[in-house]
């Protein structure tokens, strides 16, 4: 039960908001020029573009047959979900690049855009932990922040990475992934959003 618990409170599909709304209470210059208003529409945004959409788009897969399950199991149920969850943060991406909302937000939705990218060309090999690629995305994210920006976020840090390997047992416990598959996820996750944040 508490595997279970954890599992869905870690869902890969709840992290982006989660990742927001901690960027958006972080004390920085970039911070300051977005107006709540627009924070809220950001966010309000990415709830409709990254939860309801893509599991409304499962459910007409799975009823069509193009997947199974909407926990996407195997490895074949995952190649339209994170097509999809791709496209939909280029375009994310793009649209706030143009009204020019500020790096510390646009490469969040580049870097998970280009990570989707990542899990789709590697899923054609392999089943990788999509919950630790979503858990080390984030974890990489505030570390690449911390650096870019010079913030103390160590503690942070230091809470991303339990909850992250909190997931990764529950993916384990609940046998869904071998330990290769979390530790390998994590890794992708991290050093992904890292890179974007750092190079871009």
């Amino acid at each position: 039960m508490v595997a279970k618990t954890v599992s869905f409170v870690m869902q890969p599909l709840l992290i982006p908001l989660y990742s927001l709304l901690l960027i958006f209470n972080l004390q920085t210059f970039s911070n300051y020029l977005i107006p709540d208003t627009a924070k809220w529409l950001i966010l309000v945004m990415t709830g409709i573009a990254t939860i309801a959409f893509p599991i409304l788009l499962m459910m007409l897969f799975i009823k069509k047959g193009l997947i199974t399950s909407i926990y996407m199991e195997k490895r074949e149920d995952r190649i339209y979900p994170c097509l999809i969850v791709s496209v939909v943060y280029f375009v994310m991406y793009l649209l706030f690049h143009s009204i020019h909302i500020p790096s510390l937000i646009t490469n969040f939705f580049l870097g998970v855009a280009s990570l989707m990218l990542i899990v789709l060309f590697i899923n054609f090999r392999w089943k990788i932990s999509i919950h630790l690629i979503a858990a080390g995305g984030m974890t990489g994210t505030f570390t690449a922040i911390a650096i870019r920006y010079e913030l103390n976020l160590i503690w942070l840090i230091v809470l991303l990475i339990f909850l992250s390997g909190l997931s990764g047992f529950a993916r384990l416990k609940l046998n869904a992934h071998k330990p290769s598959e979390i530790y390998s996820g994590f890794l992708v996750g991290t050093a992904a959003m890292m890179l974007v944040y750092l190079l871009i």
